[in-house]
């Protein structure tokens, strides 16, 4: 048991203390996660209820696995002098809707001494449509990349994160097997399939051309599906 000292601001006694103060005053002054939003927003497509996670559209089975999801795209960087903090469980305080209070419970650590924290937050879900929603409704998407195989998300994600943001496909979609991806050019798709072969063994196995329509210029409209089947990533061909 370690030294107990007294909190400058509640007069309490503390075994931790943290600019002088006892982590619940600390966390009450400066809290223990930097820019924790009061507010979280996340975007919910109102047609297939996918919930977006960074540049992924996310699907989940339950409630709470939704909320989990939600609350996993927080950033969470300790506040010095805090030298670790993690969401260690989360509990809603009001009926899940478009608005709701959850309370978050953090565990942070300071000198090998772990100490809890909770701590309120509005989620709020921001209606929207997925990309792939929208390319259902409208077609426009020009180019499908479906990647199969060894690692395909892994794969995927490192590709993607070095991309050219213009570039970005306009949806992601995890599969059985694999991840398919959505741009809508074909130049876009090419260099992604080239950026692919650069961290992983590929081959392009499959590549075919689907008629959609006409242009207004008369001219035949086309959508093109590349099947890519990863062998391992690249630094793996002595295992």
């Amino acid at each position: 048991m370690g030294r107990v000292r007294t909190c400058a601001s509640c007069g309490r006694g503390s075994e931790v203390l943290l600019r002088g103060l006892c982590p619940e005053c600390f966390d009450r002054r400066y809290g223990v996660v930097e820019g924790l939003p009061w507010e979280l927003v996340v975007d919910v497509c109102t047609s297939c209820g996918r919930v977006r996670i960074g540049h992924k559209w996310l699907e989940y089975a339950t409630a709470e696995e939704a909320v989990g999801l939600m609350l996993s795209s927080m950033s969470l960087k300790p506040v010095h002098p805090v030298e670790r903090v993690e969401l260690e469980d989360w509990a809603l305080e009001t009926r899940l809707d478009w608005r709701t209070r959850v309370r978050l419970r953090f565990r942070a650590n300071y000198r090998d001494t772990l100490f809890r924290v909770s701590r309120v937050i509005v989620l709020r879900l921001n209606p929207s449509t997925c990309p792939l929603c929208i390319v259902r409704r409208s077609g426009e998407y020009d180019t499908l990349v479906q990647v199969r195989g060894y690692r395909a998300g892994e794969a995927v994600e490192k590709t993607l994160n070095s991309l050219d943001p213009r570039e970005a496909p306009i949806d992601v979609v995890p599969v059985r097997g694999g991840v398919d991806v959505y741009f809508h050019h074909r130049g876009a798709a090419a260099r992604f399939v080239s950026r692919l072969a650069s961290t992983a063994r590929v081959r392009v196995s499959r590549v075919e051309h689907e008629h959609v329509g006409t242009s207004s210029l008369g001219r035949r409209r086309s959508r093109k599906t590349i099947l890519v089947r990863l062998e391992g990533l690249t630094g793996e061909r002595g295992e």
